[in-house]
């Protein structure tokens, strides 16, 4: 089965990400680990490089900014209370590589399910709700 390029740019951007917060590596080191974890899907991985991982790390600090003030009950009350006392990036990051979505027809994994959830709780089409990473159209300024 083919997985969509944009859910596939998702997961490998968190989890370059991840390479290098875990790990605590410069951009430049961390290109080296994600090119040996990814090396298997070359033409996938292609596009990371240090721009696109600095962006990303931003884009994700910002998630994390809009996930701690929606205050939305989608991890437990101990990893909500880390995330808000120590603004912890590794913490959000691993928190998005493991969440598994409670949608039962249509399970997704990772960020993507995230994501997806944070939209839906946030109250969807319905309540015209923010993306947890990016901006739709409407909520541009």
């Amino acid at each position: 089965m083919l997985v969509p390029f944009r859910q596939l740019s998702l997961n490998f951007m968190v989890k370059a990400i991840w390479f290098k917060v875990s790990k605590e590596l410069s951009c430049t080191k961390a290109l080296d680990v994600i090119d040996a974890e990814l090396n298997s899907l070359v033409e996938v991985a292609n596009f990371i490089n240090i721009s696109t991982m600095i962006s990303w790390q931003l884009m994700i600090h910002t998630a994390l900014a809009h996930f701690i003030s929606a205050n939305i009950k989608m991890v437990s009350k101990f990893e909500y209370d880390q995330l808000k006392d120590a603004v912890s990036l590794e913490l959000f990051i691993a928190l998005l590589i493991d969440h598994q979505s409670q949608i039962r027809n249509h399970p997704i994994r990772g960020p993507d399910a995230f994501a997806w959830d944070y939209y839906q709780q946030s109250g969807g089409f319905d309540q015209n709700a923010h993306f947890l990473f990016g901006r739709a159209s409407q909520h541009r300024n």
